[in-house]
């Protein structure tokens, strides 16, 4: 067929110029054209294996010299199928009219009027025009896409009409060329059609076909603007959805564009979108509308209108996503529910369905402040109706009653979360109608320290609200300034109640310290807080030294100090939680004693330091009493004291300074007598003695050596004691009696003369002594009267018993010396018997003495007294001798 198919080509060439022909078509009829030729086409025979022959019958014309026009007749172009076209014709000149001639060089009317516009969704297309299968063996049609060819099967394979056939088209966009026989054709896809445009919440869907299904080659124009790749979502050949935020209500034009083939135009609706409406109570008020295209693009000329059910809303204010209306009140009682919200602008209405409720509550916000929390809305109400229902973290529904509202307009309620409630979400009941519900998580919330820490570390505790124990777990630094050891605060646990925080604290002290705690990335808190203040405080007092014992004294003596009377005195020294302090002479007792550590004070009004004097000396004083100065520390006039000199008070205390106590001490003598002061009812320990001044001696009377008498000794600091006592040269003077304490009488004894007795000399003075409780003075100064001529007795006994007197006539004065006219030396046997003791019938009164002493406010002996009894004083001393011999007679 090949073979037959070039030779022809080849006789045609040859021929070319005797038989040159051209075809066209004349609506049903083909027509050739030749110049030149010598012959007239007369048939057409094609013929297939498939098809039965078709004959094709001319009627030509001359047409010039050696030219011709043929013409068929009408032909049924859907028969014009076959592999094989014979020509046939006869000559020109018309004489061979029965003879037929193989003719050469006439072409082929070529395919033409090809239509064919796959979709771009694989599957069977259809491919129509003329002349498809005029003289060719067509079972496949060549496509070339970007510039590779791509074979298409025809279905049926070999079709029975030969305007038309189907091919199994495998999709694809844009522009192609077909290659049909030696022709091609550069045709199209089928272009982009829309069928319908949804929209939801921004997001529109076009339903249609040929979009094929890669969106890079998608292009969507609406209006003047052709949106950006991103926001066409996604494509496939029957449906494109894309993002696009419409403002203001309109009609916009739209198309498709896909891989340069575009859709016709459409028309997209941006109709009003009215999303939200908030509730206002049945006494109508302010209602807010939000949304999408709320908003004309006509500007100023636009006009909208809004209905809610029956009612009209007349507007306020309006922006493309926000309308406010004032809505009239309601009809019914309680507000009529479920009312269809419809808007209008430029005539054209929300297709949507918005209802509106008169009365419901509507939850937008809530906000937290403190423990308090704000929930804004709409028709929320009022604090005694309504009810807020707290579904909490654990699941569990917690009721709270409104703290707060704003009675008619009813746009917020005020409430106070409890402590354990860290996030969930709430509901407002109003009249049994119930808002929308929102999420909520609270913050944390610290409100201040709770439980201090000692000052050897320990618990820390800050209290507070919505601690959840397992969400986001704080930091806590501690700003250490001025702080040679770092303080820290480690091991941070919250309470599953939600109301504390607390950590472990390292030792330390200190006062308003900062904690700085951080919830995540939450405004930090900053909590001041102190160790814990000194407390179980005890102080004792040795001597000057003050020890305070007690708790949270730190470890730092130069943080401790300690405030007495408004006075600060720093500490010594701590050791083992005693501190020591160093006591001011001035110091004195203190019921607000306070002890501050690193700037902490102790509790106010809860420490007592009682501070008691220390006695460092006392001055001395004479017998007789008088004033003392006590000279020591601490004494305050403000305390009850009391001295007690032994068994005796020392009245009339004064106090004329902190370091001196007078007071106004009791008769008495010796150097041992301790001193008691009492302070209150304590008693202060001191080793304080009161030393009365040692006696003096200024004059003595003189006495016989030998028969001794009444001495009466002048001095100062003389004062009544068991054991006082007077020696003259060694010898004593007994039966003492103090007069005053700047006199005092006592007896010497007569001296019992022998050969071994060694007298002094009478006109040389002798040594004399007296000791008064335990205080001597002595000094040679004592006189001795000039001897009588007479040699006195021997007196038997050195101490003879002094007898009172009966005789107002003997002078008080008079003794036993009285017999110095009585020579011991007379009466040796008296020697042999020292035991005797004479007794004299009348011996004066030496207590009676004392007495009348007394009574004549301790006047001396006058010379005019002893010049009264000289005459008596002979007389007594004559009887006493004559009556002394009789005895010592009777004796021997």
């Amino acid at each position: 067929m090949k073979t037959l198919y070039i030779l022809l080509v080849i006789v045609s060439l040859f021929n070319l110029i005797k038989a040159g022909f051209d075809v066209t078509i004349e609506g049903k009829k083909l027509v050739y054209v030749g110049t030149k030729v010598d012959k007239f086409l007369t048939s057409i025979v094609l013929s297939d294996k498939s098809c039965p022959t078709v004959k094709i019958l001319f009627t030509c014309t001359r047409k010039g010299k050696d030219g011709c026009i043929c013409k068929s007749k009408d032909l049924d172009f859907t028969k014009l199928i076959g592999s094989t076209v014979t020509f046939n014709g006869k000559l020109m000149d018309g004489k061979d009219k029965n003879t037929e001639h193989k003719m050469i060089g006439i072409p082929n009317p070529p395919p033409r009027d090809l239509k064919f516009n796959p979709s771009t969704e694989p599957g069977l297309s259809l491919v129509t025009g003329n002349f498809l299968r005029f003289g060719y063996d067509v079972k496949t049609l060549n496509v070339i896409v970007g510039g590779k060819t791509k074979k298409l099967n025809l279905e049926p394979p070999i079709p029975k009409d030969a305007t038309k056939f189907t091919v199994k088209n495998l999709g694809g966009s844009g522009s192609f060329s077909v290659q049909l026989g030696n022709s091609i054709f550069k045709l199209n896809f089928a272009i982009p059609s829309i069928q319908r445009i949804e929209s939801s919440n921004g997001q529109f869907k076009i339903t249609g076909s040929n979009f094929y299904t890669d969106k890079k080659l998608v292009k969507i124009a609406i209006g003047s603007d052709t949106l950006p790749a991103s926001s066409i979502v996604s494509v496939s050949n029957g449906l494109i959805v894309f993002n696009y935020e419409p403002i203001l209500t309109q009609y916009s034009p739209i198309k498709v564009e896909v891989n340069g083939l575009s859709s016709s135009i459409s028309q997209l609706k941006f109709a009003p979108l009215p999303i939200s409406i908030n509730s206002v109570p049945e006494i109508g008020g302010i209602v807010t509308i939000t949304g999408k295209c709320l908003k004309g693009a006509l500007g100023d000329k636009s006009k909208t209108t809004i209905n809610i059910g029956s009612y009209p809303c007349e507007i306020i204010s309006q922006t493309p996503s926000e309308i406010t209306c004032k809505l009239p009140p309601s009809t019914e009682k309680g507000g009529i529910k479920k009312l269809k919200v419809s808007i209008d602008i430029d005539s054209i209405s929300n297709t949507n369905s918005l209802q509106y409720s008169y009365g419901i509550p509507k939850v937008s916000n809530i906000k937290q402040n403190g423990i308090k929390f704000t929930i804004e809305g709409t028709s929320l109400g009022t604090m005694e109706i309504s009810k807020i229902t707290v579904i909490d973290q654990n699941n569990e529904e917690n009721t709270i009653s409104p703290d707060e509202d704003d009675d008619n307009e009813q746009r917020f309620l005020v409430f106070t979360m409890p402590s354990k409630i860290f996030s969930g979400s709430f509901v407002v009941t109003h009249n049994e109608d119930v808002s929308n519900k929102l999420d909520f998580t609270t913050t944390p919330i610290l409100t201040g320290p709770l439980t201090l820490a000692p000052t050897e570390g320990g618990l820390f505790e800050m209290s507070g609200f919505y601690l959840n124990p397992s969400g986001v777990k704080p930091t806590i630094q501690i700003e250490n300034t001025g702080k040679t050891n770092p303080i820290e605060c480690i091991d941070a646990t919250q309470a599953i109640d939600g109301s504390k925080l607390s950590c472990t604290l390292s030792s330390g002290t200190g006062n308003k310290m900062v904690a700085v705690v951080t919830f995540g990335a939450d405004q930090p808190y900053r909590i001041e807080f102190s160790y814990q203040p000194p407390s179980e405080l005890e102080a004792i007092q040795k001597e000057n030294i003050i020890e305070i014992k007690g708790r949270n004294l730190g470890s730092d003596a130069s943080l401790v100090e300690l405030t007495l009377n408004n006075g600060s005195i720093k500490a010594d020294s701590l050791e083992n939680g005693v501190a020591s302090f160093t006591l001011p002479e001035t110091a004195q007792s203190d019921n607000n004693a306070i002890i501050i550590v690193d700037g902490l004070p102790s509790e106010p009004n809860a420490f007592n330091i009682a501070i008691l004097p220390v006695c460092k000396s006392i001055s001395s004083i004479n017998t007789e009493g008088g004033s003392v100065s006590i000279v020591g520390s601490f004494f305050d006039g403000r305390s009850a004291i009391t001295v007690m000199i032994g068994d005796k008070p020392c009245e009339s205390v004064t106090i004329s300074s902190s370091t001196t106590l007078e007071c106004k001490a009791p008769k008495g003598s010796g150097t041992n007598n301790t001193v008691i002061l009492t302070v209150g009812d304590v008693q202060v320990p001191s080793q304080l003695n009161l030393s009365y001044n040692p006696p003096t001696i200024l004059s003595t009377t003189k006495v016989d050596q030998i028969k001794g008498g009444n001495v009466t000794i002048t001095g100062t600091n003389f004062a009544e004691n068991e054991s006082n006592s007077v020696t003259i040269n060694s010898r004593d003077c007994n039966n003492i009696v103090v007069v005053d304490s700047n006199k005092l009488e006592c007896y010497l004894e007569p001296l019992i003369v022998t050969k071994d007795t060694i007298t002094s000399d009478p006109d040389s003075k002798s040594f004399i002594n007296v000791t008064i409780n335990g205080q001597s003075f002595g000094d040679t100064i004592f006189e001795w009267s000039p001897p009588e001529t007479e040699t006195p007795l021997e007196i038997i006994s050195s101490s003879p018993e002094v007898v009172p007197s009966s005789s107002e006539s003997i002078s008080p004065s008079l003794s036993p010396s009285s017999f110095s006219s009585v020579s011991p030396s007379s009466s040796p046997s008296t020697k042999s018997n020292p035991t005797l003791k004479p007794k004299p019938t009348s011996i004066p009164n030496l207590n009676s003495n004392k007495t009348n002493t007394n009574n004549n406010n301790n006047n001396d002996h006058t010379e005019h007294d002893e010049n009264n009894h000289s005459a008596g004083f002979k007389i007594y001393q004559s009887f006493s001798l004559v009556l002394f011999s009789i005895l010592f007679i009777l004796f021997v």
